[in-house]
């Protein structure tokens, strides 16, 4: 289930220009609506660019792209503050030192932007897990476990995600288990991929063996999703 709510993207970054996530938006509105939603079995909620200075619509989630965040190291996160208001940040500064572009090849602000855009739609208040089977729960964040591929949207480079097959422990042998059909089970990742897990209490992450060390470390960082849900500061496991 979904609630529908409009997730709108605003820039403030002095790397990035407006028009560059203007269209990176509309990627990821496109994305959503034809590949995220139905692969998921969610209606598809509306993804928008909010031009500065244009007041949040009520109702609406908000991404805003910046060059650093709290956390200089962080790529993006999102959250909910105490009026239970869902909000995310992506930041350009990371990535873009690493070479990475506004909205082409690996690793590109729009593909970050993808990223965030897809968890913030498919798990909004970063509360969902799923049991692999082995005693061990899995976080519900469906561009991690293949973050290091990407595809093209409109010529937009957006993340590869996992589908709903991937979050069942006894699909059947042949189901899609990502966009890009790289992924042969449940429960697995690319050699670039990355997720949260938690067993028997005990809450860690776990890092695809061509991940990169300045990725690794971004994960790691603070503010980042992941090491909130590592270290409890988002909601628990239900």
């Amino acid at each position: 289930m979904t609630t529908g709510q409009t997730i709108y993207v605003t820039n403030r970054s002095t790397q990035v220009s407006d028009a560059d996530m203007a269209k990176a938006t509309a990627a990821c509105a496109v994305q959503l609506a034809t590949h995220v939603a139905p692969a998921h079995g969610l209606v598809p909620a509306p993804v928008r660019f909010l031009a500065q200075g244009k007041a949040l619509p009520k109702g609406g989630r908000l991404i805003t792209v910046m060059d650093t965040l709290d956390d200089p190291q962080a790529l993006g996160y999102h959250t909910e503050d105490s009026g239970d208001h869902v909000w995310g940040v992506v930041g350009t500064k990371a990535a873009m030192d690493q070479g990475a572009e506004a909205l082409t090849g690996q690793y590109a602000i729009s593909s970050i932007l993808s990223h965030e855009v897809m968890e913030m739609f498919v798990d909004p208040w970063c509360s969902g897990w799923y049991d692999n089977g082995h005693g061990t729960l899995i976080a519900y964040e469906v561009g991690d476990p293949v973050e290091n591929d990407f595809y093209l949207v409109n010529g937009v480079a957006v993340s590869n995600f996992v589908t709903g097959e991937w979050f069942n422990p006894s699909a059947a042998k042949g189901d899609q288990f990502d966009y890009l059909g790289h992924l042969t089970k449940p429960f697995s990742m690319s050699r670039g991929g990355y997720w949260v897990q938690s067993k028997a209490g005990a809450t860690s992450q776990k890092f695809g063996e061509a991940m990169p060390e300045w990725r690794k470390q971004a994960k790691k960082a603070h503010f980042s999703r992941g090491c909130r849900r590592v270290s409890g500061h988002d909601h628990p496991a239900i």
